[in-house]
């Protein structure tokens, strides 16, 4: 992953140097857009790629440079913007660059593509996963209406308490009978036995 993080990243500035080049005197649109490109570049490095976005668009604002477009792209696919990624990277082919370097993007294009169904397909399986948890509340809901009313609870009628106070008191009272001293037996001698 890191060496094709490092590819990337030459092509990127292979690109932003001949973003630049032509045989014609440099004029100072050039300068400025050179400049421009040099901070996307500082900017794409340094991982900040809405900045670089700003800073590549400037530098293209000033001169149409095919290579501008490939920085753009990259520095939107960096940024988690696919679509706009897409966009560049065939705007770059139809620049009709050199064949090494078109392959190069070709690949990368089809990578961004590929991530860019995923994430459609990510959020379909998002929405389809929301669209059943309110699938499933509303059943419960509709379930729950349709059940009867659940009875009120036994200690909330007045013969629960009633009995409860009837046993309470008795047994109470078996403590305190069972608890009391008890008179001795008594004996019954017959007369008759005199």
């Amino acid at each position: 992953m890191a060496s094709s993080t490092r590819t990337e990243l030459s092509a990127c500035l292979v690109l932003v140097l001949f973003a630049g080049t032509g045989a014609h005197a440099q004029v100072p649109d050039d300068a400025e857009a050179r400049a421009a490109a040099l901070l996307g570049r500082k900017a794409f490095e340094a991982g900040d790629f809405d900045t670089a976005i700003l800073r590549y668009e400037e530098a293209r604002q000033l001169k149409a440079a095919p290579g501008l477009l490939f920085n753009l792209a990259q520095s939107h696919r960096r940024a988690g913007h696919l679509e706009l990624a897409v966009f560049y990277f065939r705007g770059y082919l139809e620049s009709d660059p050199p064949e090494h370097q078109a392959r190069v993007v070709e690949a990368l294009l089809q990578r961004v593509q590929t991530e860019r169904q995923l994430a459609v397909d990510l959020e379909r399986l998002e929405l389809e996963r929301t669209r059943v948890a309110l699938a499933q509340s509303q059943l419960s809901t509709a379930l729950c209406a349709e059940l009867p009313p659940a009875p009120p609870p036994i200690t909330s009628r007045w013969w629960f308490w009633g009995i409860v106070g009837a046993v309470a008191t008795g047994t109470v009272v078996a403590v305190a009978v069972a608890a009391s001293p008890h008179p001795a037996p008594t004996t019954f001698t017959s007369i008759n036995a005199r």
